[in-house]
């Protein structure tokens, strides 16, 4: 088949004619997690172009189609598991602007999210509230306050983590 071959034999025109036959199938695909369609597009962009970079390793179309999807299955995994791991409660805006020149919904938004974020910090667990409170109030270090609260690092590790965790929950609970 055309995928037999090596890299430089693989013309531009059949690379064209397979990128046609599956990218609008890519989108939609892409477009269902992502649900912005930049961001598919550029999913289906950087999907391809891993795809053209390992074109030499595939057999046939058959394999080549199977290849591409689970390109683009790990490469939305990656996407989705980046994105959650960055959506945050957002102390400042993007612009860095003080809140007072942000609209009215922006401002209400915030509010409701930060509002929420203290009931939680709130409800926390005694020793999950200290950990957090010596971790963002003070400032001090893993190893400080395993030995102020007599706990080792791993522990205070364990409760930052399952703080910040609900507290991310309880802040994205409504978006």
């Amino acid at each position: 088949m055309i995928f037999r071959k090596r890299k430089k034999e693989f013309s531009w025109v059949r690379f064209e004619d397979f990128y046609d036959q599956y990218v609008e199938t890519l989108l939609r695909y892409c477009y269902g997690y992502l649900k912005s369609w930049t961001e598919a597009e550029e999913a289906v962009h950087d999907i391809m172009l891993k795809f053209w970079k390992n074109v030499n390793r595939i057999e046939s179309h058959q394999a080549a189609k199977s290849y591409l999807f689970k390109l683009c299955k790990h490469h939305l995994l990656n996407l989705l598991r980046d994105k959650a791991r960055y959506s945050t409660l957002p102390l400042l805006d993007e612009a860095n602007e003080p809140i007072a020149t942000q609209s009215v919904e922006h401002q209400y938004v915030y509010m409701e999210a930060l509002g929420r974020a203290n009931n939680t910090i709130a409800q926390l667990p005694p020793k999950r509230k200290m950990v957090y409170e010596l971790k963002v109030k003070s400032g001090l270090t893993n190893n400080q306050i395993a030995s102020k609260m007599a706990i080792s690092t791993t522990m205070v590790e364990k409760h930052w983590q399952k703080a910040v965790n609900q507290i991310r929950q309880a802040v994205n609970a409504s978006k």
